[in-house]
């Protein structure tokens, strides 16, 4: 790739805030350079696009050539057609490489809030997309607005955030760019393994009210449910493709055998559902669509041990011979092939097991080497408190990465025995703020957590920062005090955090 980072952002923006993006970029490339030894790659147009214009040569080539881009959001941005266009042509340019290793190549920096944003109808469908890319992923993303205005550079947290930013980005180019690149043997056309997690869900063609377009339809709305409170991160195929509007009407079989096959490659199972209706079927050569749907998932199976196929099948007395044949078809793979699994025909059911074969935990990957990394656990409400503040100031002064998951106090969702666990194996070492002040359910999260280190689930070593007289009483749920306790209301407690942070044994 030329460039490390392209960086596109509003021009009224910058002049309104007396080039605030300007003296960003000085400041990101000084930190970077300070922390690798060398420069990032940056494109910065500091020219002004027109209307009438669209995109030049110049920016559709820095575009093409760019590890990430950075949006500079605000409403104003998502206002301007030039850098909707922007925003527009990375995604499709880079969309087969534009979300590896469940990291994405964008890397939002909120500059104003801009999620009220309320678009003209001209450009509503452009501001959409944006908008369902930056909800639907999982990405590293800073906030640079406080009280009213984006962080001025004078501000005393202005230099640290941007050297926050400047390590997490360092950490993503050199994650990525091997990946962005494709292989010196790979094609254009040829499918990738998968990017981001998808499940493909066969369609269920018939009439209306058919038992497996019903059983479809059901599964598709469980799962967007869940989705929407992220309990599933799956993307289901082939309903989020970009032509899977015109799938499976009047084609070929070569052309939807060529369809299907791209979606399966990028899923990581199959669900499939089956009635007495064999439904549509191929221009030419008359095959059922849903048996070559089957058969090609199983073609998967053979080629990719990973892959999973799940059968969901219900005939009735007076279903065609040639529809009892199929089904019993996919009995006989079942003996024979593992990766082939019935299940019963209804949500819950489906549901159920799905979960329990793509939720099976997977081993967390070590910490690079010399890496020093603190799991920091507090709540969302903490942010700004002047106690919490100095516990942060304290970790980064004695060079810690922390790793930072904030507590939502709407969200029940959390599973401490995996979400905790994966943050604290990577870390060695937690420090969590527990104080009256946050709501009820984090610091019951926060127990849970004490929990799994008394029960000796997690080799890391914790330090309990208290900062109320009385909140300490809660320890008192825990059994056992395998963690070093400090009264934040006393003196000196920063020295403690740095012993602690020094400390080579168990706390």
């Amino acid at each position: 790739m030329e460039y490390d980072i392209f960086i596109s952002y509003s021009h009224d923006n910058n002049r309104a805030h007396d080039n605030w993006v300007h003296t960003f970029c000085e400041r990101l490339t000084d930190d970077y350079f300070s922390r690798v030894g060398r420069k990032p790659k940056i494109f910065l147009d500091k020219g002004d696009l027109r209307a009438g214009d669209t995109l030049n040569g110049k920016i559709t080539a820095a575009l093409d050539q760019s590890l990430l881009f950075i949006p500079v959001l605000s409403p104003v941005y998502l206002s301007s057609e030039w850098c909707r266009k922007e925003f527009l042509y990375f995604m499709e340019k880079h969309k087969k490489r534009l979300v590896l290793d469940n990291s994405s190549r964008i890397v939002p920096l909120k500059f104003m809030p801009y999620e009220e944003y309320e678009p003209e109808s001209a450009w509503a469908s452009e501001v959409k997309t944006i908008m369902d890319f930056l909800e639907g992923k999982e990405i590293l993303y800073k906030d640079f607005y406080r009280d009213l205005l984006p962080l001025q550079p004078d501000h005393a947290d202005f230099r640290k955030e941007v050297a926050r930013f400047s390590k997490d980005v360092h950490q993503l180019i050199g994650k990525l760019e091997v990946l962005a690149s494709p292989p010196d043997d790979t094609t254009e056309g040829e499918i990738q393994p998968p990017a981001t997690p998808a499940i493909f869900l066969g369609y269920a063609f018939g009439t209306e009210g058919a038992p497996a377009r019903a059983l479809r339809e059901g599964l598709f709305r469980e799962w967007e449910k869940q989705q929407k409170y992220g309990k599933f991160k799956h993307r289901i195929l082939p309903d989020s493709a970009p032509n899977a509007a015109d799938f499976p009407r009047n084609k070929s079989e070569a052309e939807l055998r060529e369809f299907i096959q791209q979606q399966l490659k990028q899923s990581d199972c199959a669900v499939l559902v089956f009635d007495d209706v064999e439904g549509a079927k191929t221009t030419d050569t008359g095959v059922p669509v849903a048996h070559l749907q089957y058969r090609l998932a199983l073609e998967e199976t053979r080629s990719r041990p990973d892959f999973r196929v799940l059968v969901a099948a219900q005939p009735t007395e007076d279903c065609a011979t040639s529809q009892q044949d199929f089904i019993r078809e996919t009995e006989k793979d079942a003996q024979a092939n593992e990766r082939v699994l019935l299940v019963g025909f209804e949500v819950k059911t489906i549901r159920d097991f799905l979960r329990d074969l793509i939720d099976t935990p997977k081993p967390v990957p070590p910490p690079p080497a010399g890496a020093r990394l603190a799991f920091y656990i507090h709540d969302r409400r903490d942010r700004g408190d002047e106690l919490h503040d100095k516990i942060d100031d304290v970790i980064f002064n004695q060079k810690y990465d922390v790793l930072r998951p904030v507590f939502r106090e709407d969200d029940p969702l959390v599973d401490p025995d995996d979400y905790f666990k994966r943050f604290w194996l990577q870390s060695g070492r937690a420090i969590v703020l527990l104080r009256n002040g946050t709501t009820a359910w984090c610091n019951s999260v926060k127990i849970e957590l004490l929990k799994l280190r008394t029960e000796k689930t997690v080799p890391g070593l914790m330090a309990i920062c208290v900062t109320d007289p009385d909140a300490g009483q809660r320890l008192r749920e825990v059994r056992s005090h395998e963690f070093m306790v400090i009264d934040c209301t006393k003196p000196g407690f920063q020295d403690l955090i740095v012993q602690f942070l020094k400390n080579t044994g168990h706390a």
